[in-house]
């Protein structure tokens, strides 16, 4: 199944803005001395070094590069716009476990 790949208005507005039109969602692993390791997200406004580890998606004029080794519940994920002084990117839909 192919990775569906929505964004929404006001964060696309916001990285046109930032005159930017590349994308990059990675996978963070972070070793946190714990038995479960944290996974986060990375976001990026660059194109990958290793293309073939990315999924490769276009929303109008945003090119999105999706790290492969994310999972996504019902192979879809969202985009979204957060916060008030400092912005950051959310990304909605990931499979955790």
């Amino acid at each position: 199944m192919q990775l569906t790949v929505s964004v929404e208005e006001n964060l696309q507005e916001w990285i046109k803005e930032k005159g930017k039109t590349t994308l990059t969602i990675s996978k963070l692993q972070v070793e946190n001395g714990c038995c479960v390791p944290t996974e986060e997200v990375l976001t990026k406004f660059a194109k990958p070094k290793h293309l073939e580890n990315y999924s490769f998606a276009k929303v109008d004029s945003l090119a999105i590069y999706i790290d492969k080794g994310l999972s996504f519940k019902n192979e879809q994920a969202h985009l979204e716009l957060s916060g008030i002084f400092f912005k950051t990117i959310r990304v909605l839909g990931l499979q955790r476990f």
